[in-house]
Formats: structure tokens, C-alpha cells, sequence
């Protein structure tokens, strides 16, 4: 009778183990297919989108070509100063330095999240990797032994 109880507890331990292990490669799998598509996605988009295009489509680039206002003080007393708002439109040559500078500092940004995206999607890819590497085999071991 006691053999009983006992195969059917080890029997229990062994259900609940390879249920363990099969959910496990089960997330591991999935998280490193993820991943591998956070490394996939921002290199291909790298390759095919050029600099400048990516520059051109941001605000920062595109602010070069909008007015400034500027507050000029009018009215200064001991509580409290009056400002003027002026608009201030930005020359051609400008407004042609204010580009080349945003494609040099959207460059530097774009290829920082770059590197920055490849190193988070790799990380977690070997993560995930090693997690199933180290649960796969031992839920085919446990199969094997039922």
C-alpha cells in the first residue's frame, strides 16, 4: 500500500517537473524569437533608411525652417518686468547651418539607439537561449525515463 502512495507522489513530482520544464522552454523559445526580431528589425531599417532621411523626417531638422520669438524686456521695475514677444525669421544660411547641425546630432542619436537596441536584443537573446539550453534537455531526459 505505502508503494503505492509513494510511486504516485513520485509520479506527481515527475508530472510537476516536466510541466516545469516544458513551460519554461516553452517562454525561453518565445522570448528568443523576441529578441532575435528586436536585433532583425533596427539593423534591416539601418540598412535600408540613410541618415539623411531619417534626419529629414525629424522635428529637429524640420524646426531649422520655423520662427524664433524672442522676449525683449520693454518695462523694467523693482516687481516686475514687461516683456515684448518678436518673431525672429532664420536667413537661408541659417537656416541651412541649423540642418547640417541637426543631421550631425540626429547621426550620433540614431547610431547611440542603435547600438544601445542590438546590445538589449542580444542580451536577452543569449539569455533566453541559455534558459532553454538548460531546460529542453532535461525535459526530453525526463520524457525518456516515464
Amino acid at each position: 500500500m505505502e508503494t503505492k502512495k509513494t510511486l504516485r507522489k513520485e509520479s506527481q513530482k515527475n508530472t510537476f517537473l516536466r510541466l516545469y520544464l516544458l513551460i519554461i522552454s516553452i517562454i525561453a523559445i518565445g522570448g528568443a524569437t523576441i529578441s532575435l526580431g528586436f536585433f532583425i528589425y533596427p539593423t534591416v531599417q539601418k540598412a535600408i533608411i540613410t541618415d539623411e532621411e531619417y534626419a529629414i523626417n525629424n522635428w529637429q531638422y524640420s524646426q531649422c525652417e520655423e520662427s524664433n520669438y524672442k522676449n525683449i524686456p520693454v518695462a523694467v521695475n523693482e516687481i516686475d518686468t514687461t516683456y515684448e514677444t518678436e518673431e525672429v525669421i532664420p536667413t537661408d544660411e541659417e537656416i541651412k547651418e541649423c540642418q547640417q547641425k541637426a543631421i550631425e546630432k540626429l547621426k550620433i542619436q540614431r547610431n547611440f539607439e542603435y547600438k544601445d537596441t542590438i546590445t538589449v536584443a542580444l542580451s536577452r537573446f543569449l539569455l533566453f537561449t541559455i534558459l532553454f539550453a538548460t531546460h529542453f534537455p532535461f525535459f526530453i531526459k525526463q520524457n525518456k525515463e516515464k
